[in-house]
């Protein structure tokens, strides 16, 4: 274990102490976190938060609304007609940014991001101050009050934490840093499996769910509950709709709401295929319905045999914007956001084709805008 693991798992486990019992603590946290500390242009960060802002504002306009509904599948409809008053804690905007060309470039954006109190641990850690946003717990607790206030009985709110085999994931020791945090502001907490909870014994659910619709049959009940509205969901399948799902990239490239956004299309909707296979080294695919990099294809290396296996599935392309390099790490920057202000950022830096953490020295890292 490096020293800077060992000062950082030291400082996590006083403040957060659920986390100390934990047997392999060191070697979930090893690829996890990295002790670089990545300067960009603070002009990158206002270029995202403009970005951010213009996104929200239209993707929650009336209109734009009118529009989707009009696509809809039925069950995204129901959806969008509950009657859901709250925002959805902890989205996270993923960009892309060359220092060459100085362009920053919006890959994906995300609920129910994780990783948010790891990183603030990392920048207290690190002792590093002075980045164009708040104190990240304050404006953490913000968001969560705000989003308890739509619950009934918000005075003495029930919470749970829930995600698939919870105690499986690997941010499990997030999510016991969140139940202590939760519990030192007085908040009730109890983590549950997702297909096993009881909606009607609580408030409020921080959703961590990667079924972003409840669609899996097991979770009808979230459903069910979610429709009615009760109890409060955050983040929920409403707002995963009007801003997260990939298919939301293909309309916001097409309407043009910020330079930011690379150009995209549905693959199986394109007019000229061969086109499509001629300019693949420009281009990056993805599944529309599954979340991060899971099933992505970098354009210059899928084969003509991937290649039109994909023809008939359900695919994003989006003009390949390279991640960033900084000296044999490549990087992308991660936004948390709540409704269109920005909480807090950081880098996640790696090696290989797509995002992960699976190299020493790499992992989650602060940022400075200088």
């Amino acid at each position: 274990m490096t020293d800077f693991i060992k000062n950082y798992l030291d400082q996590l486990t006083s403040q957060y102490p659920a986390t100390k019992d934990l047997a392999d603590l060191a070697a979930r946290f090893e690829l996890l976190v990295s002790d670089v500390i990545l300067r960009l242009p603070l002009s990158v960060y206002n270029d995202a938060a403009t970005a951010i802002q213009s996104i929200y504002a239209h993707a929650h306009s009336e209109k734009v609304i009118s529009e989707l509904k009009k696509k809809c599948t039925s069950e995204e409809q129901a959806i969008l007609d509950a009657p859901i008053q709250n925002n959805s804690v902890l989205m996270a905007y993923d960009f892309h940014y060359d220092f060459d060309s100085q362009k920053l470039s919006l890959i994906e954006i995300n609920t129910n991001a994780s990783a948010y109190l790891i990183v603030d641990q990392l920048y207290k850690s690190q002792n590093h101050e002075g980045n164009p946003w708040s104190d990240p717990l304050a404006a953490l607790k913000k968001s969560f009050f705000t989003e308890i206030g739509f619950a009934p009985h918000s005075n003495n709110c029930r919470v749970a934490i829930i995600d698939d085999h919870i105690k499986d994931q690997r941010m499990y020791p997030e999510f016991l840093m969140y139940k202590s945090l939760f519990e030192s502001w007085g908040l009730s907490t109890q983590l549950r499996d997702q297909d096993q909870i009881r909606t009607q014994d609580f408030d409020f659910i921080y959703n961590r769910s990667t079924d972003f619709l409840f669609s899996d049959s097991k979770l009808a009940p979230l459903k069910t509950s979610f429709l009615s509205g009760a109890p409060i969901f955050s983040p929920h399948p409403r707002e995963y709709l009007l801003l997260a799902a990939k298919d939301r990239l293909i309309q916001f490239a097409k309407d043009r709401i910020s330079k930011t956004i690379p150009d995209c299309f549905e693959l199986k909707k394109h007019t000229d295929i061969d086109a499509v296979w001629a300019n693949r080294k420009n281009l990056f695919f993805k599944p529309l319905r599954m979340y991060g990099s899971k099933g992505a294809y970098r354009g210059s290396s899928i084969s003509k045999t991937a290649f039109d296996r994909l023809l008939s599935q359900d695919f994003l392309v989006q003009e390949y914007c390279p991640p960033g390099t900084y000296n044999d790490w490549k990087f992308d920057l991660r936004f948390y956001v709540y409704t269109d202000q920005i909480q807090m950022a950081c880098a996640r830096i790696y090696k290989g084709q797509v995002t992960n953490f699976l190299t020493p020295g790499g992992g989650l890292s602060c940022l400075a805008f200088v």
